[in-house]
């Protein structure tokens, strides 16, 4: 969904960000800022994954709540996104 918003608007992100909220109403936020903006549904989804990771890594905490966001947006650029599709395709294989 984040991803076809960003396309609507034409516009791409540098920065993923993870909010999660424990079971015990704790919340916490990881932050991811890309190279390059993206507006690629698997760019996003990995770099969320990542962040997901990293914190299950260092706290046991479960979970309740897990929300995705993007900012620092920039204009849309085929070539971009071209690169990014390609790059997604390579690590897929």
């Amino acid at each position: 969904m984040i991803s076809q918003k960003l396309r609507e608007e034409q516009t791409t992100a540098k920065t993923i960000t993870l909010k999660l909220k424990t079971t015990d109403f704790i919340s916490c936020t990881r932050t991811k800022t890309l190279d390059i903006g993206t507006g690629v549904a698997y760019k996003i989804y990995e770099s969320s994954s990542a962040l997901l990771k990293n914190w299950l890594n260092e706290d046991s905490r479960k979970i309740r709540l897990i929300g995705i966001s993007t900012a620092k947006f920039a204009p849309f650029s085929v070539e971009g996104q071209k690169i990014q599709l390609l790059e997604a395709d390579k690590t897929k294989n």
